[in-house]
């Protein structure tokens, strides 16, 4: 059996304000793949702090998959901090802003912006499906 770790990020998933169903949502999905997870964790928004989880964490397991919410805000620091945990930069892969300027037409630049990952990753397609609000 594989195994993941979860990292949720948000300073209003630390703080309680916000009730944190992500990390239960996916594993719940996870188990039926074939993937135990030996831990859930809440960061607050701070780079250097999940940089640091993310480079121990990814040692450890086979997995480990980090969110930093449903839906891009403006405060998401997802996308640095992998770039930071791995010391590389980030670009826009140029199929994934077009895809995603197309997809939220209400303020499509806006949303380009996700299409900023880290140098040598790539973006996976998600199937609609309705997932929690957190």
């Amino acid at each position: 059996m594989l195994s993941a770790s979860i990292l949720t990020i948000g300073n209003e998933l630390v703080s309680g304000d916000v009730p944190n169903t992500n990390g239960s949502w996916l594993a719940k999905r996870l188990a039926p793949l074939g993937v135990g997870v030996r831990m859930i964790a809440a960061l607050p928004d701070e780079i250097e702090q999940i940089a640091e989880f993310i480079r121990e964490e990814a040692a450890r397991v086979d997995v480990l998959i980090v969110t930093g919410g449903l839906g891009g805000t403006p405060d998401d620091l997802t996308r640095e901090a992998l770039a930071a945990a791995f010391g590389v930069g980030q670009a826009e892969v140029p199929e994934l802003a077009r895809a995603l300027r197309a997809r939220f037409t209400h303020d499509p630049d806006y949303a380009a912006r996700w299409a900023q990952l880290p140098i040598g990753s790539r973006g996976i397609e998600i199937r609609s499906e309705a997932r929690p609000a957190s």
